[in-house]
């Protein structure tokens, strides 16, 4: 709790390790030799003269019996402390035995040294580990060494073969070999570019090719700034910045240390690229004061700037504004699509700006969006001003790159503010309106009548069908960025789906292709989901649980080497490198990847063995199948329903906050130092015991049952602290409980939208999946049927007069 970023931790299970068969090694002088033939024995030899090797040698040699499990602890001890004589030896060791995890071994023992590696031997190790996850990391490594050899050739020998393609820098090395090759790769290496986000040598080297080619413009390169700049990546602007030359990177330089300086210096002397430069300065403004940023355009930039970069410059002002909740954020954006010039298409049309032609990231664009419906949804909002507002929210979206476009969150803000717009004809709906949700008189015919609902028409005592869970099946966590790389789901992603009808459909009115937007993402596993199935009238009901496992397919489950070293690397409390291999071997280590019945078969030998985020997330994977046992497991039922009970606290949500917590790793331990099942601080711990009167000492945070009386205790102070309302009590629990007392003051609006409007991104998304997870329990532990409306609240604003007031002494 409070804190933020989850990292896992180096833990052991446990259980132990599976017996392995003996197998014969080479005697300590075999072993000795086999070392100073290696590279590592030509490297002591310089470095200790023969007469003195003799005694190194007998300091790291090894006992004559069978390599241990322990000594793979010591070989990557011995990587730690870069300590290579042992680590050669060991690396034999493992080898000659056969070790299931001699792969790793000989992974940490060449991967630190592939800076003075031969190719030869590099090759030796990929064909000799093929397929498998060290196999693939290390040829992930040595096309990075390549790339900065600029051994181009053996780059393209080495780089189909790489599997996981999950490195942005080796991405745009590649698309560097096929243009020095002639290949047009224009399109796709702006792509690759523009979407780094830290400074690297591929993607620059890319850059500086494209320019030199003259495939870069340098007006692709100062809007490639002015993302960088946004984004607040100093190391990132000075790489981009030198392909414009030295003295305009010194000149940004000085930008980024002090923008306001920067401005009254342009505004005296107004050199090359001044106006660039003075946008570049406003920009970094804003992020400061957008205030200030905004009176130094009224008074001084706006008639100087271009066109497009004042359009920028105002839609930055808006992010800023935005993230502060202020409501001059949809001002500022209306002065950004005023200062393009193009105003805003009829509602539902598809004839906005693209993102390419105004150059605004996604995350601005999805900003006016945030700030758009925080007015459209406030109390008391005249009509016509949340026209605007609505149409501000189709304007945004349509400006979004495709695949941001078919995000859930904006499929549902697009159907919203398309219901609230009259009902004119549009292109695109999927399919036919009927199928896709029931009759034409179900659907709404204006703004929602009732607080809280998008389909206030929805006729009285509709059948409430279940949402097919196939759209579903696959939106949460590791799943749905397996499937699409940015968050999708299932079969496929539910948005993109709808998109894609929306770009062939006939024409229907505007109330039709919003139900149709609300069924393609409707569904019981995630927010938004859940509030489109509500919305349309047709609460979601959870699935049958998929057919039971054969015991040949948990056989076949236990067979596969990379899950068998994954356990192993558990058990050894090398957990790191037990999650990469286990991610690996369900994911991209087949092509095509496990099918839902394998993926179900591993998750199982997880929960068997406790590890439930590699359970949950396995589970989490399939496409079709749900077994919801492994996707939403309940463990600690003895500890965690009592507790609840005793806290009069709501156990499903009480195990959803859980799940997204800390996937029930007693032994979890956040960068910051929260830790255990609930992620308590330590701070936090004590204050709740002495609060509460608990027995406590500053080691008992990883004890499950501790844990959970100071988790449980602390939530259900921070949920009384918000008077009961358990998105803010999330935001709370998260974010630190005084945040959300400032992000609900201000009008009081719809409760989703004030959940969209939560500055944090992490905070944001903890929350959605906390609400989420909480509905699927309330299914599994009480037969409830998913009611996320009720659970969210209709309204949410400032604290009202007669409530009991906040304490401000909860941490």
């Amino acid at each position: 709790m409070n804190r933020r970023r989850l990292s896992p931790p180096a833990m052991r299970q446990p259980q132990a390790a599976a017996p392995r068969p003996a197998s014969g090694r080479p005697a300590p002088a075999a072993r000795a030799a086999g070392r100073i033939g290696g590279v590592a024995g030509i490297g002591l030899i310089r470095r200790y003269g023969a007469l003195a090797l003799a005694g190194l040698l007998a300091a790291v040699a090894l006992p004559a019996a069978a390599f241990q499990d322990a000594q793979v602890l010591d070989a990557r001890d011995a990587a730690r402390r870069a300590d290579r004589p042992r680590l050669a030896a060991l690396r034999q060791a493992a080898e000659a035995d056969g070790h299931p995890l001699a792969g790793w071994v000989a992974y940490w023992e060449l991967s630190p040294r592939l800076g003075e590696a031969q190719p030869g031997e590099v090759e030796a190790f990929l064909t000799r580990w093929a397929g498998s996850y060290v196999e693939d990391r290390l040829r992930n490594d040595w096309l990075l060494e390549l790339g900065r050899r600029r051994d181009w050739d053996r780059f393209a020998q080495i780089h189909p073969g790489f599997r996981m393609r999950d490195d942005r820098e080796v991405a745009c090395y590649a698309l560097l070999t096929r243009h020095l090759r002639g290949e047009n790769v224009r399109n796709a290496a702006l792509a690759a570019w523009w979407e780094q986000r830290d400074a690297d040598d591929g993607c620059n080297l890319l850059a500086t090719a494209l320019r030199d080619a003259r495939q870069l413009q340098p007006i692709d390169i100062w809007r490639r700034l002015r993302v960088a700049v946004e984004a607040n990546k100093p190391r990132h602007v000075q790489q981009i910045a030198v392909l414009l030359g030295g003295p305009v990177a010194r000149q940004i330089a000085e930008t980024l240390d002090n923008p306001a300086r920067t401005l009254t210096r342009q505004r005296r002397s107004m050199g090359s690229f001044g106006t660039e430069v003075a946008a570049l300065a406003l920009i970094r403004l804003a992020a400061q004061d957008p205030d200030a940023a905004a009176r130094e355009m009224d008074e001084n930039w706006q008639p100087l700037l271009a066109r497009e970069a004042a359009a920028w410059v105002w839609a930055a002002i808006g992010r800023q504004s935005a993230l502060r909740l202020q409501p001059q954020a949809v001002d500022h954006f209306d002065r950004a699509w005023a200062a393009w010039g193009q105003p805003p298409a009829p509602a539902g049309t598809r004839d906005e700006p693209s993102p390419v032609a105004l150059g605004w990231s996604d995350d601005t664009l999805a900003w006016q969006v945030r700030a758009a419906i925080r007015q459209a949804t406030t109390d008391g909002v005249d009509p016509r001003l949340a026209a605007r507002r609505w149409q501000q929210v189709l304007t945004a979206i349509a400006a979004m790159s495709p695949g941001r476009q078919d995000d859930e969150d904006c499929v549902y803000w697009r159907a919203r503010a398309l219901l609230a717009l009259p009902a004119q004809a549009v292109r695109g709906a999927a399919g036919d309106p009927a199928a896709a949700g029931g009759p034409a008189g179900s659907v709404a015919s204006g703004p929602a009548a009732g607080p809280g609902s998008a389909m206030a028409g929805t006729v009285p005592g509709t059948v409430q069908a279940s949402v097919p869970v196939q759209a579903q099946a696959g939106r949460s966590g590791e799943a749905a960025t397996a499937a699409t790389g940015r968050g999708g789901g299932g079969a496929g992603s539910a948005g993109t789906a709808a998109a894609a009808a929306n770009r062939a459909a006939p024409a229907l009115t505007t109330h039709q292709e919003a139900r149709a937007l609300l069924q393609s993402i409707a569904g019981p596993f995630s927010f938004y989901g859940l509030i489109a199935a509500e919305d349309l009238g047709r609460p979601a009901t959870l699935p049958a649980r998929a057919p039971a496992l054969t015991p040949a397919e948990l056989a076949r489950a236990r067979e596969e080497p990379g899950l068998a070293r994954a356990l192993l690397l558990f058990d050894l409390g090398l957990r790191s490198e037990a999650v990469r291999e286990w991610n690996f071997t369900v994911g991209p280590a087949r092509p095509g990847g496990l099918s839902d019945r394998e993926l179900l078969a591993a998750a199982q030998l997880a929960c068997d063995k406790q590890i439930w985020d590699r359970c949950i997330n396995t589970s989490d994977r399939t496409r079709n199948l749900v077994d919801l046992s492994q996707r939403y497991p309940l463990p600690y039922r003895g500890e965690l329903l009592p507790a609840a009970r005793q806290a009069r606290l709501d156990a499903a949500y009480l195990y959803g906050l859980i799940r997204q917590e800390s996937r029930f790793l007693p032994a979890a331990r956040s960068s910051v130092g929260a830790s255990g099942l609930m992620q308590v601080m330590p701070a936090t711990a004590s204050w709740t015991a002495r609060k509460l009167g608990i027995a406590y000492s500053g080691d008992d945070l990883h004890d499950p049952q501790t844990n959970i009386r100071l988790g449980v205790g602390y939530l259900k102070l921070v949920l009384d602290n918000l008077g009961g309302a358990q998105a803010l009590a999330a935001a709370g629990y998260n974010a630190g409980p005084r945040r959300p007392q400032r992000w609900r003051e201000g009008p009081t609006l719809d409760a989703a939208a004030w959940v969209e409007n939560i500055p944090f991104a992490e905070t944001r998304d903890y929350v959605k999946k906390v609400l989420a997870n909480a509905e699927v329990y309330a299914g599994l532990i009480d037969g409830r049927q998913p009611a996320i409306r009720a659970r969210l609240g209709e309204r949410i604003g400032p604290n009202q007069p007669r409530a009991p007031a906040p304490d401000p002494n909860l941490p």
